[in-house]
């Protein structure tokens, strides 16, 4: 298949990653209330934490060998097979490690309902297999399947959660909306690959796998780890908060990974054929196109924080607007690093330097967590996620460098920050004077787009411009084909 038809099935898949949580966040969080919210999110946080150990690299890894031996069935099977065999050993050890913080931590017994049935995703994680799909190329697979899983898990939760109460049920349904996943994901594989005895030394893989396990690990001493260590040393409503404001960002970011994840398997394949010329290509206008845009939205975003934090939880999380607003600069430097990360060094097999920038990222979050977030609680966790993703972007920045001679367009930059400052002054005055909020909202969204394309015009960014006259061109023909 196609790069721009696997970029299109994945814009539809982060189509619905924007709109299904915009429909079930918001619900969920007026019928369950910011306490039950931060109750649900603190376990999940923890059995997120448990799924990095037991994934390791397998998600990286998974992708970038399945994506070489593509084409030769034989060793495609043995791939498969022996990169299954090490998730097999680390979700083991892993599940063995959690049900004895299970049964040995006293602070988690309130807890216990949800922290087993947290046990039944870390278990099922053996099949989910997504790697392998995305090593393939399978898009459109992917979309459709996760798509109606979603939907699924949408109808049940407006069937069976109403009431704070219902946060065991909501807990349950979220776990069974990945077990979904995971059972169409093992059936399917039939199709492509079947599991063999015959698999390769684990010897080959184990390394990255063990390095690129370990720079995920570290990744999350910013993000998953976060909500865990607040929840130790605040409150579930401190948790509440904390997770509505990361919220939107973990619906954008999942953009990024969205595209980058397209691209990462067709790098790796360009590597392989050392094709550096179409590689560097391929990041300067990724990185041309995200910067202009991401600017743009971080902007709007500031000046809509209170109306985009009630359109999400409602009454009762106001307290999570200023975090919030910390976190927005998070948008731009993830992106980045998304970028570097997943289209340069990750296809090059520089997993080593992927270590040293979680290292640095980790170390930070660490330090940070401790000296802020019992003073600061929600509040400090978002600084220390601003703080560690910045460092990490800037290590990840070097290290691309030195790779391929990729720098970052500090030009293309500073030039869109000092363009848009007239369109900041723009959304101020529309939210001041503009007292009905849904029009204020459209307004300033309506006038920040065509500020955007005018800009990008004057800057002759012909990257961004290509985009949106290849958009123009498809809608040009399809109202033409209707008629």
């Amino acid at each position: 298949m196609g790069i721009k038809k696997n970029i299109l099935y994945s814009s539809f898949l982060t189509c619905s990653n924007y709109i299904f949580p915009l429909i079930t966040y918001p619900y969920i969080c007026r019928v369950l209330g910011v306490e039950a919210i931060g109750k649900c999110n603190y376990i999940l946080g923890i059995v997120t934490y448990f799924l990095l150990f037991a994934t390791m690299g397998t998600s990286v890894i998974g992708i970038r060998e399945i994506a070489k031996n593509r084409d030769n069935p034989e060793a495609l099977n043995k791939t498969f097979s022996s990169i299954f065999l090490l998730n097999l050993i680390c979700t083991i050890v892993a599940s063995f490690f959690y049900f004895m913080l299970v049964i040995t931590v006293p602070s988690l017994s309130e807890y216990e309902t949800l922290m087993l049935l947290g046990s039944i995703q870390l278990i099922f994680t053996i099949f989910q297999i997504e790697w392998f799909y995305k090593g393939i190329e399978e898009f459109k697979y992917i979309t459709v399947r996760s798509i109606a899983v979603k939907f699924l898990y949408l109808i049940g939760l407006l069937i069976f959660c109403h009431k704070p109460e219902d946060y065991v049920v909501f807990f349950l349904l979220t776990i069974l909306s990945f077990v979904g996943n995971t059972v169409f994901n093992w059936f399917y594989k039939k199709k492509f690959v079947k599991f063999t005895r015959h698999f390769y030394s684990l010897r080959e893989f184990f390394n990255s796998f063990f390095i690129v396990g370990v720079y995920t690990i570290l990744a999350s001493m910013y993000t998953s780890f976060n909500v865990v260590y607040l929840g130790w040393v605040a409150s579930d409503i401190e948790v509440g908060y904390y997770t509505t404001a990361i919220k939107l960002f973990a619906i954008i970011l999942s953009f990024y990974t969205a595209v980058t994840g397209v691209l990462m398997p067709r790098i790796s394949n360009l590597n392989k054929k050392g094709e550096m010329s179409v590689m560097r290509n391929l990041n300067e206008k990724s990185l041309n196109v995200l910067i202009p845009t991401v600017l743009c939205l971080i902007i709007y975003l500031e000046v809509y924080a209170n109306e985009i934090i009630y359109i999400i939880a409602g009454r009762g999380y106001e307290s999570a607007v200023f975090s919030f607003r910390i976190l927005l600069p998070i948008l731009l430097f993830a992106g980045v690093e998304q970028i570097l990360n997943n289209q340069i060094l990750m296809p090059m097999e520089k997993d080593k330097y992927l270590l040293f920038s979680s290292l640095l990222g980790a170390t930070v979050g660490v330090i940070l967590n401790i000296t802020l977030v019992n003073e600061l609680q929600s509040i400090g966790s978002a600084i220390v996620w601003v703080v560690s993703v910045v460092c990490t972007t800037t290590l990840s920045s070097f290290f691309a460098y030195r790779t391929i001679g990729t720098i970052l367009p500090f030009g293309t930059f500073l030039k869109n920050v000092v363009g848009y400052l007239p369109l900041l002054l723009l959304l101020f005055v529309i939210h001041s004077s503009i007292k009905i909020v849904a029009w204020s909202i459209l307004l300033s969204g309506i006038f920040s787009i065509i500020y955007f394309i005018i800009l990008q015009y004057f800057l002759k960014a012909e990257v961004v411009l290509s985009v949106i006259y290849n958009l123009k061109h498809i809608v040009k023909n399809e109202n033409t084909n209707n008629k």
